[in-house]
């Protein structure tokens, strides 16, 4: 997908992302955000797994 179409994937999802923020945005960012996203669609429970990328801290401070 294009960062266009990863764009309008996340809008159709999220509508208040705004499509110039999402542009500013690399390609590998918004493909992660877009499965997120997807993943939250989904009942959760036992089978419901979501696994956080290991380039990315659990715990951030400002």
């Amino acid at each position: 997908m294009t960062k266009d179409q990863l764009a309008a994937a996340i809008m159709s999802i999220n509508p208040s992302a705004a499509v110039e923020f999402l542009l500013s945005f690399d390609i590998r960012d918004l493909r992660r955000y877009l499965e997120h996203l997807e993943m939250t669609r989904e009942p959760r429970g036992r089978n419901s797994i979501w696994l956080r990328s290991g380039d990315t801290p659990a715990v951030a401070v400002g």
